[in-house]
């Protein structure tokens, strides 16, 4: 007995759809209900929809068929774009005013164009002035030009059409940086990790500090991404030279280049690979060229840049201290963040000890943010140093 069960009831208009499904499906012939709208009149059923839909697209394509007839046979057309057109009292609009709407696809142009172009060249933009300079490399280069007949406006509407694309897609070219040194860092923190736990041909330059933590060897860093000191010398002459610029022992010259020798080959073969890209530095690449000349054609440059060994230099020396962290167990991590909390919030050296040594906190929310001044300016001194 289920006296306590609710009726269910069906609405009206269910009860008036059911039985029009089953009149259409018992009689094909029985046209449907007709709908109408407040003011008495009969809407338009979804065939006579796609109907009108599908006179409109013919219309379209007669009309462009015609213009492309007309314009192949010397004539004028009224809808030829290369026919006089009807003279509009509006006033005329700069051609390169607007965007046009298939944002998403210009967007994924200039998102590719950075990871290619202004990564491999440039690896920063820091200013307005490198801004405008990336988005006209970018319209001279790409499809957008085109689609915009970049090379036939007149230079005020070329430095117009530049900014309108700087305005729209800045941030764009900022973020996609900022994510690429990002990614960058944590495949440099893993590859080095690998490299140093391996257990022959593993030097990396660095030392230890009075508390037994790594720390970095830079001017060492310096000369192997310069390519100094790598071959062993052919005379005592050479090998003076070498010890007096290290600072070691004439004998210790030979176990001096080897070290230089093997974190060379990870730099070569792991680091550069990880800034490059396989596109530009993968195995079908670097197994068949040197790494500073080698190059599609003599005339081409060459594959890796000197950005992007200045950016892995970089990279390395701004990340190294943080890593140290992250490579320590899970309780002397909680002791380090102890002592940094402890010395907070007055001048803490323990904390800048773990540090990122340029990246910014607060880097990401900055109009060209991700690096300090210094860092920057570091990336451009090893860029230049290296010379390609």
């Amino acid at each position: 007995m289920q006296a306590n069960r609710p009726i269910l009831r069906r609405s009206n208009a269910a009860n008036l759809h059911q039985r029009r499904q089953h009149q259409t499906k018992h009689n094909p012939n029985m046209a449907p209900t007709t709908r109408r709208n407040s003011s008495g009149q009969n809407l338009p059923t979804n065939a006579q929809k796609i109907k009108d839909q599908e006179a409109k697209i013919q219309a379209l394509e007669k009309l462009l068929a015609d213009s492309k007839k007309a314009s192949s046979q010397g004539k004028t057309s009224e809808y030829s774009s290369s026919g006089p057109k009807k003279q509009s009292t509006a006033p005329k609009k700069r051609q390169c005013a607007p965007i046009v709407q298939s944002r998403s696809g210009e967007q994924k142009t200039v998102q590719q164009h950075t990871k290619q172009v202004v990564w491999k060249e440039r690896g920063f933009v820091n200013n307005e002035t490198g801004r405008d300079e990336v988005f006209a490399q970018m319209l001279r280069e790409t499809d957008l030009g085109a689609a915009y007949n970049f090379e036939g406006l007149s230079e005020e509407d070329q430095m117009a059409l530049i900014k309108a694309f700087a305005t729209t897609y800045e941030r764009d070219l900022i973020s996609t940086l900022n994510d690429k040194r990002s990614a960058l860092g944590t495949q440099l923190k893993n590859a080095v990790k690998v490299h140093m736990d391996k257990k022959t041909d593993n030097f990396f330059p660095c030392g230890a500090d009075g508390d037994g933590d790594l720390v970095l060897d830079v001017p060492r860093l310096v000369n192997i991404v310069l390519r100094v000191h790598l071959i062993l010398p052919q005379n005592d002459d050479e090998a003076r030279q070498i010890a007096e610029k290290a600072g070691i022992p004439v004998q210790e010259v030979p176990k001096y280049v080897d070290e230089n020798q093997q974190f060379f080959r990870l730099w070569w073969d792991k680091l550069v690979p990880r800034t490059a890209g396989q596109r530009c530095w993968g195995e079908s690449k670097r197994c068949h060229g040197l790494l500073s000349t080698h190059s599609p054609s003599p005339e081409d440059k060459p594959y890796v840049s000197s950005a992007h060994d200045a950016m892995t230099y970089i990279s390395i020396v701004n990340g190294f201290p943080a890593w140290v962290k992250g490579w320590k167990t899970k309780e002397d991590r909680a002791k380090i963040e102890e002592e940094i909390k402890k010395n907070a919030p007055e001048g803490n050296a323990f904390a800048a000890k773990y540090s990122t040594k340029w990246s910014l906190t607060d880097g990401g929310h900055s109009r060209f943010g991700g690096f300090s001044k210094e860092g920057r300016q570091k990336f451009a001194q090893i860029r230049s140093a290296i010379g390609r």
